[in-house]
């Protein structure tokens, strides 16, 4: 019993785990037995027998209990009392850890600083693009129950708008009342909402407008969500009447703060939509912002006062007209891939019943028909960011491994300092699990303090690339949530388990038998004839994982250069765009041309104008239209074969627009709704259905339609996008395929002979002069819409280049540091060098040598890495190969760089050792 009381006070002592199972039913039964000696001896000395006073001592003990139930009941109580004092025991230690890993920082403030902004630039880099992530693809609605939701439709076309056919993308009124009333037996609600476009809301006593984000959406769309009112009501059934019969909206509890002061009477407020006045029935819950992940709606509309607030917009219940998207909540039993199944059933039925010829029902009974889960609602940048977040993720971790590597470094650094109290401890009996235990306490203190201050930066970070990811235009913004802060935490435990674990095990593991000097020379030594040092391992880590980033920097960078100096096939640099809002005014028919052609001869006589055309779709916009077309004598294998991209078009177009007509001629005035129907097409088209035959006069059909004559052929032209593949397209007169019940669209296409954006002003002015009342929504050169359109491609590379830098930097830092280390573990050997008649030169290149040694070893890890990461970038790399040899000697010679300048220093400190310095240390 002596030895086990010793045992426990030594385990006491070094605050190591106390008595096992075994040792505590031990010391209990011991316990037991010493009671009952003791209590039997007394009582056989009042004159018992031994029997008798066993009887009477048992009887005492348990009053009534078993042996073996006071054996269990003092098991139960000790182990009680254990428990207790190793929890008391564990709390004392965190508490003792805890301050003096705080004290040991505080007297190294260099470190403990570099440490936690290296570790805060890893993890605020993480969190950063996680909250992006979190924001786009990862976010639900904040709704009730949201996987129950199923979405109807492209879940990108958010501001669909599509005239002219039936569409399966974006879905018409009458689609969704037939999907509404068949739907019961799938579905406990569908709902339907819609793009509002510019909204014109009159405010303020100089009637100015505003233009709030508003959304048409059906009665029944509050109640399918879950979402009830702050302040009022939400729709309900009798938002689904007759058109112009439900004269309310509700507003968001952010606009109603932001617009309205967050004003107690504005239940029953009317908002004057220019000139049609809605009363305000009620302000939706906080947090709620509506349908779309990355938008947050001002405005809610009845659908049915599409016709009272845009009058000139055409027909809402037009099966031609497809502008919808629907949510559904499931009903009870019913899943996902069964809703798909009966969806899909159901639209194709309706389509293919209302398709206007045997060709577009054909298509319809083949056209994919997207059902899929709501929960995270719409998004028109999910689709377009998907690829580039996750590969910004993968960057940020691969930096975060950099990071780690860097901080273990630093710890593997100071940990030389520190032998001394390690080998002290060491020889007065601490065991080596506790001095681990005691370095990762100081590691986690790092982490923690890094998590802090990287969630500033998160904040800050997700904030801008949210902003980013959707042009900053009523943004739903990246917040520091639970999940986030979550995501967080697991990062910071394990950055610290990364950096922390493995210097804390080597510095735990001083070789007593050794001076303490050559214990702490062992952490950065050459390793000649041993272990091969922590240092010398991170180091080529840190160079490999470098030059992955490295390599797929130069690789994306390229990859915009050859989209961003592309030939475009169009006068880019010289191009104004002006969105004229006709629909607003009701502008169409002959009035609608007469006032194109006014407004292009008033800007045709600017001073500085080439030429002016105009257009439906306009370039460089979300517009664009397709058709089903018929070729004569060719036969198309798939569906998609006979799908023609296509724009209406003003005369002159091709060049108004700095085209090349290869062939025939461009679209002309004569081409009015009198004359033979015509078309210019691209060499794409021609390529395609003519196979090398030229396409001027030859015949094609819109379907359905009357036969088209090609009367020019123009070269391939950049006009939605820069990336991705070539487009068959045709360019058709305006004035010969609008209706005169259409609502057309027109964007002017100004071409200047210098810097477009100088004639905005001039421009403005002379479209005033015709019509002072018409909005324009947008004025804008060209190429500033090109280069809007690769924003994602841009803001990879530009977060890639930042990733990269800092990469090579830590790299660097790592470098410098254990060469350093190095330097100083070797100085007499470099002195006695000096001593012995070596030349400055030979010194420099002996530390030069061993420091790009460590180089070449990350530099052969990293190129098989780099050129595997490099083939995962491949769907985001535009001419550039994933194996481009350029992009990799770029890389290289970066590092190759920034590695000497890393090792130069350290060399040309041992290159100046004197061997004064060697005799020194040897007497």
């Amino acid at each position: 019993m002596p030895d086990r009381g010793i045992r426990a006070g030594v385990r006491r002592l070094f605050r190591l785990p106390l008595a096992s199972d075994a040792n505590a039913r031990a010391d209990a039964d011991d316990e037991l037995a010493s009671f009952l000696d003791a209590r039997i001896e007394s009582l056989t000395a009042r004159g018992m027998t031994p029997p008798e006073a066993t009887a009477e001592a048992l009887l005492r003990l348990g009053g009534g209990e078993t042996l073996q139930q006071v054996r269990d009941r003092l098991y139960h109580s000790a182990t009680h009392r254990e428990k207790r004092m190793r929890l008391h025991e564990l709390l004392m230690d965190v508490r003792n850890d805890l301050r003096f890993g705080v004290r040991q920082l505080v007297k190294e403030p260099v470190f403990a600083v570099v440490a936690i902004l290296t570790l805060a630039l890893g993890i605020g880099a993480n969190t950063a693009i996680f909250t992006v992530v979190d924001t786009v693809l990862l976010r639900t609605l904040p709704v009730p129950n949201a996987d129950r939701l199923v979405e109807i439709g492209d879940p990108a076309a958010v501001n669909g708008d599509m005239r002219g056919g039936q569409m399966a993308r974006v879905l018409s009124l009458p689609l969704y009342k037939d999907l509404r009333a068949n739907s019961h037996h799938i579905v406990a609600g569908l709902a339907a909402s819609g793009t509002a476009g510019q909204l014109y809301v009159r405010i303020g006593a100089k009637n100015e407008f505003e233009h709030p984000t508003g959304r048409y959406v059906s009665g029944n769309y509050f109640n399918v969500l879950g979402v009830t009112a702050e302040r009022g009501r939400v729709f309900g059934d009798g938002e689904d009447g007759p058109p112009g019969s439900s004269p309310a909206v509700v507003i968001s509890d952010a606009y109603w703060r932001r617009r309205f002061g967050g004003a107690a009477n504005i239940v029953g407020s009317d908002i004057d939509f220019d000139g049609a006045r809605l009363t305000v029935v009620g302000v939706a819950r906080p947090g709620f912002t509506g349908d779309i992940s990355e938008l947050s709606t001002d405005i809610w509309l009845p659908i049915n006062m599409k016709t009272v607030i845009q009058p000139h917009d055409g027909l809402i219940d037009d099966r031609g007209t497809s502008w919808l998207l629907l949510l559904g909540r499931l009903a009870p039993g019913v899943t996902l891939a069964r809703a798909r199944t009966e969806f899909t059933s159901l639209m194709r039925t309706s389509l293919v019943a209302n398709s206007q010829s045997p060709g577009e029902a054909e298509q319809f009974r083949h056209e994919p028909i997207s059902v899929t889960s709501g929960a995270s609602g719409f998004s028109a940048v999910r689709h377009t960011f998907h690829a580039a977040l996750l590969t910004l993720q993968v960057g940020v971790a691969l930096l975060l491994l950099i990071v780690c590597t860097n901080i273990a470094n630093l710890l593997l650094a100071r940990a030389v300092k520190r032998a001394p109290e390690m080998s002290l401890r060491l020889a007065l009996g601490a065991h080596r699990t506790r001095i681990v235990r005691q370095l990762m306490t100081e590691s986690a203190i790092v982490a923690i303090l890094g998590a802090v201050a990287g969630l500033g930066f998160a904040w800050w970070g997700g904030q801008a690339l949210v902003a980013s990811a959707t042009d900053g235009s009523g943004i739903a913004s990246a917040t520091i949530d639970l999940k986030v802060l979550a995501f967080t935490v697991a990062v910071a435990i394990l950055a610290m388990l990364g950096f922390g674990l493995a210097p804390a095990l080597r510095a735990s593991g001083v070789n007593l038998a050794a001076p303490i000097q050559s214990a702490g020379r062992t952490l950065v030594s050459s390793g000649r004839g041993g272990r091969i040092p922590i240092g010398r391992v991170l180091v080529p880590m840190q160079v490999a994982l470098s030059l992955v980033l490295l390599m797929g920097t130069a690789l994306l960078t390229r990859s915009l250069r050859n989209v961003d100096n592309g030939d475009p096939g169009l006068d880019r640099d010289h191009i104004l765009t002006v969105d004229v809002d006709v629909a607003q005014r009701g502008v169409k028919g002959d009035r609608f041309f007469a006032l194109a052609r006014d407004i292009s001869t008033r800007i045709a006589n600017l001073p500085g104008v080439q030429a002016v055309t105009y257009s439906q779709n306009g370039l460089f916009r979300a517009n664009d239209s397709n058709a089903l077309v018929t070729v004569p004598g060719f036969a198309g294998q798939s569906h998609e074969d006979s799908t023609l991209r296509y724009d209406l078009v003003g005369p002159g177009y091709v060049r108004g627009i700095g085209g090349r007509l290869l062939r025939g001629r461009d679209i002309g005035s004569n081409d009015d709704a009198h004359a033979p129907s015509v078309a210019v097409v691209n060499e794409t088209m021609e390529r395609f259905y003519f196979k090398g035959q030229s396409a001027v006069g030859k015949v094609f059909y819109f379907e359905p339609g009357v036969p088209t004559t090609i009367v020019g052929v123009a070269s391939d032209v950049r006009d939605h996008s820069l990336t991705g593949p070539q487009r068959r397209r045709a360019y058709a007169p305006y004035a010969q395929q609008l209706d005169a019940a259409d609502q057309p669209a027109l964007t002017l296409e100004i071409r200047t002979t210098g810097d477009p954006s100088l004639l905005s002003k001039s421009v403005k002015a002379a479209i005033a002069s015709v019509d002072a009342n018409l909005p324009l929504v947008g004025v804008a050169p060209l190429s500033q819409r090109m280069h809007d359109s690769i924003s994602e491609q841009r803001l990879v590379v530009v977060l890639a280049i930042g990733f990269g830098f800092a990469a090579l930097l830590l790299a660097a830092v790592g470098l410098y540091g254990v060469m350093s280390c190095s330097v100083a573990m070797r100085t007499s050997e470099i002195g006695l060098r000096s001593a012995l008649g070596a030349q400055q030169r030979d010194l420099l290149g002996l530390v030069l040598r061993d420091g790009l040694r460590l180089v070449a070893f990350g530099i052969a890890a990293g190129v098989p890495l780099a050129l595997i990461a490099a083939r995962a970038l491949g769907s985001q790399l535009h001419g550039v190969p994933a194996t481009d040899p350029v992009s990799m000697a770029v890389a290289l010679a970066v590092l190759l760089v920034c590695a000497i300048a890393a090792s130069f220093i350290p060399a040309l400190r041992a290159s100046r050792i004197p061997p004064a310095v060697a005799l020194g240390r040897g007497r």
